[in-house]
């Protein structure tokens, strides 16, 4: 599967939507960056939809582990800092699978 496949399947797209709407943006809502993450998702979104660009999902699953705790990580630890009370069901599950 590409990611322009998983991008225009609902079941691959809704969790990812989700997660960016209800366990990421409000993390960087708390820290003044809200505007900028929406305008960088627009741009993300085009790019994921690009129908030239024939990505791999098995190819970008290399090293997963370690883009997991560079990425998924820290956005976890911020929101324990800067958005306590916030949920973040799916980020948490992907840390915790192996």
């Amino acid at each position: 599967m590409t990611v322009l496949q998983a991008m225009q399947d609902p079941a691959q797209r809704g969790p990812l939507e989700e997660a960016w709407q209800h366990e990421v943006l409000p993390v960087l809502d708390a820290l003044g960056q809200g505007e900028q993450a929406r305008e960088y998702l627009v741009g993300l979104r085009e790019r994921l939809l690009n129908p030239f660009l024939a990505h791999r999902l098995a190819d970008i699953a290399q090293n997963h582990e370690q883009k997991k705790a560079r990425r998924v990580r820290p956005l976890i630890e911020l929101a324990h800092l800067y958005a306590p009370d916030l949920a973040q069901p799916r980020l948490n599950a992907v840390m915790a699978a192996h």
